[in-house]
């Protein structure tokens, strides 16, 4: 299929399905630009990487009530060929608007020392809700060799929606895209193949904030297989390959 046109995004705020979740803008009283690259993630910057580090509990110390948020986002796809039988039950071949997503949050502290990051979203196109991304962490702070010792464990849901980065395949390119627009069908299995699908347990260390260190084990709800995961951060980067959707035009509309 010949590519339509470039992708274009039109934003009417600035947090939606890439997750800059306001409720951590509102537990901080700081603008999501502090936390994240171009203001609406899901990249992090320092500042957005300790505050999931240290669990999602910084706050500016008011009471904001529970940390709850709800984003929706609405597509028009145009592709380069019609789709034959329309783009999804219900749709025409071409130039579609849907509902794609309605997610709501709790984003923020549980506890003084335990957060979390718990999405639950319903997709419009499928008709169907389903926990999303989930990661609840519970953190402490130390001393070794002189040098502050963060340490945590953390309970979740797929490989990568740990990264302190948020730059590996579940916080991946592209942020947002067409539910019904085609797209290739061959990927890694840790490139989404077990998001959502997981359940997992996991530690981490980071030391004198220089050098950070995590294990995982999972357990794919679907077949019961167990898998042990190390992710050094710091060359895991650069091994992940997201097919990026350029044979498509659509236009994404996000508020929040």
């Amino acid at each position: 299929m010949r590519a339509a046109g470039a992708g274009m995004l039109i934003w009417l705020a600035p947090v939606a399905a890439a997750h800059a979740v306001p409720a951590f803008a509102v537990q901080t009283s700081q603008p999501c630009a502090a936390c994240h690259v171009g203001a609406f993630g899901p990249q992090l910057k320092p500042f957005g990487r300790d505050f999931k580090l240290h669990g999602y509990v910084g706050n500016d110390g008011q009471d904001h009530g529970l940390p709850l948020a709800m984003t929706t986002r609405l597509a028009f796809t145009h592709t380069g060929a019609p789709q034959g039988g329309g783009a999804a039950p219900g749709l025409r071949p071409n130039d579609n608007t849907t509902l794609e997503t309605i997610s709501l949050f709790y984003a923020g502290k549980i506890t003084p020392n335990t957060g979390g990051f718990i999405e639950t979203t319903f997709e419009g196109v499928a008709q169907k809700q389903h926990l999303d991304n989930v990661d609840i962490r519970h953190t402490g702070t130390g001393e070794w060799l002189g040098h502050e010792l963060l340490w945590g464990v953390t309970a979740n849901n797929g490989p990568t929606v740990t990264d302190p980065w948020n730059s590996t395949p579940v916080w991946g390119f592209p942020y947002n895209r067409s539910s019904i627009a085609p797209r290739p069908t061959g990927a890694t299995l840790i490139d989404g193949g077990l998001a959502q699908r997981a359940g997992g347990l996991g530690a981490y260390l980071l030391w004198n904030d220089l050098i950070y260190a995590e294990v995982d084990a999972y357990k794919r709800t679907l077949n019961a297989r167990l898998a042990l995961q190390y992710v050094d951060y710091f060359t895991f980067n650069g091994t992940s390959a997201n097919a990026r959707d350029n044979n498509n035009l659509y236009l994404s509309a996000s508020t929040g």
